[in-house]
């Protein structure tokens, strides 16, 4: 509510059925440990206001997240992007990040790659550059032209 009270966005107030209706709009992100409670709280928890998503460098429990958004309310809520990311190398989270990018994919129909979910490895470690760069290619799927 703090977000859309205070800033321009496209609910049309700051109740809480407002921001659900507006979901499409809003995202979720984290690096590194970030990363990893984004999925093990972020999306598992508030899946109704965000269909956004960015994760980088961090992954460890998918199961947690695709079992909690398949539940109940959740089930006929579309995703509108979910970019993940990691360093190539001595990224300490690169396979645990690719590992749950393929497990959502595999196991929720609504995450399609290369039409809203997509993956990246960057040349580089667990360290800025690599998040820049992904963040700069993640950026036009959040926010197309059209």
């Amino acid at each position: 509510p703090y977000i859309v009270e205070n800033y321009t966005t496209y609910a049309k107030d700051s109740s809480l059925p407002a921001i659900q209706e507006a979901r499409l709009h809003f995202g979720l992100g984290g690096v590194s440990n970030g990363a990893i409670f984004l999925f093990e709280g972020g999306i598992s928890y508030n899946f109704e206001f965000f269909g956004n998503y960015l994760a980088l460098s961090g992954h460890n429990s998918p199961w947690v997240m695709t079992s909690a958004i398949r539940n109940g309310i959740y089930t006929d809520m579309p995703v509108s992007c979910f970019f993940a990311g990691a360093g190539t190398d001595g990224d300490w989270q690169q396979e645990n990040t690719k590992i749950g990018f393929d497990f959502v994919l595999e196991n929720d129909a609504r995450f399609t790659l290369g039409k809203n979910a997509w993956y990246q490895d960057v040349k580089g470690g667990h360290e800025w550059k690599v998040w820049l760069t992904d963040l700069c290619n993640a950026l036009p799927l959040f926010f197309p032209e059209d």
